[in-house]
């Protein structure tokens, strides 16, 4: 009999992290980041609360400040962003929006 640990229980394989991008308004630079960061991330396990913060942090660095990132897997949103700074998609099971608003 075999017990797997609980990290590898949950742990996703190559194919469920391809991401499944549903609206994009953003740069190809900007989306091939989004979705390169979220996935490594995930990868790591993190929380859907950390991901966020790392996303946004992220984001902040390379692309200035004002960002804004939700990370779940059960929620509703409606957002007003900049235009040309706006994705949701998925990574595994995670939903991800990541968008610019005026402050």
């Amino acid at each position: 009999m075999t017990v797997s640990s609980p990290k590898n229980k949950y742990s996703l394989d190559a194919t469920e992290l391809r991401p499944m991008i549903q609206k994009c308004s953003m740069p190809p630079e900007m989306r091939d980041y989004a979705v390169k960061m979220s996935s490594t991330f995930i990868q790591r396990q993190m929380t859907d609360d950390d991901v966020a913060r790392e996303l946004r942090s992220a984001f902040d660095q390379k692309f200035g400040r004002g960002w804004n990132v939700i990370v779940g897997r059960d929620f509703g949103e409606f957002v007003s962003h900049f235009r040309q700074r706006y994705i949701f998609f998925y990574v595994g099971r995670s939903a991800i929006v990541i968008y610019k608003c005026p402050s």
